[in-house]
């Protein structure tokens, strides 16, 4: 890897994770963690990025010097791992991609503490909002009642002991205000950074694309994704426009069942299309411009980067109204009553009926998704690297 051509820190950047398959991400928490590295190497920063085993996620880092653990092993085998990547890289500080992943924060805990270096970490969602709102005391009791078995126990405890102290102990760094105020409200992090999000350049390319689609979702079948309201709402779209075509792109989650057979259920086999996983980024891009309307009635989300990027392909998005969905995206994106497929519906066909509402809200994608850059987050990164 070329040396940066001016002084800066030397991050080590952890991203350990057992969910999916390792060819996989999980989420947007990864591509927004191997983005903003990248955008920092732009900036005279040397970044390692550490991973369990060799993944996809090489691919869009080639930039970045990998190092890898041989699988995740535990959490002080991994601790061990990345304290040995320190020592070899001369690593100023420990960079975890997210606080969602058990299989990050304890292990980067525990190496931060004995190696005696800073701790930096992204609050990503509030997938945890139930436990992080219990007292420590509480937090024991539940996770006993739980999780049956000492391991699970002892794992639940030691992942949600560690996070309340990378909270206190720790750098937080979030996306935008309400993140902002989950952090200090209710996870009582001391030092937090907003550093927003960006979008992959791919994602503005404005060749003309076909529109085999009428309508699209992207992203995992997780219930806060809510995919059964949007297949609600399509059947009623359906009944209005019948040639109606609704694409989702994903797979993984407890829900996929479920909307697999109320696909069956309500007859629109026909008008749903399963597109699965698509890894290649830029086949994705591709994918997501060939749909007219992006909808996503998820309602608990910590950025939505699916959505940014929909914006950026220049869709009009219809989203539930939740935060912080509303202060990210309200100036261009349809917000419609959480859990509510009838105003799911009513607002998707109110776009594709009108084509000239619909072009509007494309421009207002257009115009919002040029404020979503990984330079800007990179900056504001370093800038927060650099007061601690």
């Amino acid at each position: 890897m070329t040396e940066p051509s001016s002084p800066g820190p030397r991050v080590l950047l952890v991203m350990l994770r057992t969910q999916g398959s390792p060819a996989r991400p999980t989420g947007g928490g990864q591509i927004g963690g191997i983005q903003t590295a990248v955008a920092l190497s732009g900036l005279g920063v040397k970044v390692c990025m550490v991973e369990g085993k060799p993944s996809i996620l090489f691919e869009y880092a080639r930039v970045l010097e990998p190092y890898t653990l041989g699988g995740t092993r535990g959490f002080l085998r991994d601790a061990v791992g990345i304290m040995s990547a320190i020592r070899k890289t001369r690593a100023d500080l420990i960079y975890a991609f997210s606080d969602y992943f058990p299989e990050t924060v304890v292990p980067c805990l525990l190496a931060a503490i004995v190696a005696r270096k800073k701790l930096f970490v992204n609050v990503t969602s509030m997938a945890y909002k139930a436990a992080d709102g219990r007292k420590l005391l509480g937090l024991i009791r539940s996770t006993i009642l739980d999780r049956p078995g000492i391991r699970p126990t002892l794992a639940f405890f030691t992942f949600h002991a560690s996070r309340r102290i990378v909270w206190r102990l720790g750098t937080i760094l979030v996306a935008n205000r309400f993140m902002e105020m989950y952090a200090k409200s209710r996870l009582h992090a001391r030092r937090t950074f907003v550093v927003g999000a960006g979008v992959e350049k791919f994602w503005y390319d404005r060749t003309e694309t076909e529109k085999l689609f009428d309508c699209v979702y992207s992203g995992r079948f997780d219930p806060s994704k809510r995919v059964p309201v949007l297949i609600r709402a399509w059947q009623m779209v359906v009944k209005k426009k019948p040639d109606a075509m609704l694409l989702l792109i994903g797979e993984g989650g407890p829900d996929l069942p479920l909307v697999k057979r109320l696909v069956g259920e309500f007859g629109l086999s026909s008008n749903v299309t399963f597109a699965g996983f698509i890894n290649e980024r830029r086949v994705l891009a591709s994918k997501v411009r060939s749909a007219r309307v992006f909808a996503f009635p998820s309602v608990q989300e910590g950025f939505g980067l699916v959505i940014a990027e929909a914006m950026a392909a220049g869709l009009p998005c219809v989203l539930s109204d939740v935060e912080p969905l509303r202060e990210v995206f309200s100036e261009a994106a349809i917000l419609v009553r959480r859990d509510d497929p009838s105003a799911f519906a009513d607002a998707i066909l109110g776009l594709l009926l009108d084509e000239g509402r619909r072009l509007e809200y494309s421009a207002r994608s257009e115009s919002l998704a040029q404020n979503f850059s990984w330079s800007t987050v990179a900056k504001k990164v370093l800038a927060a690297l650099g007061e601690q």
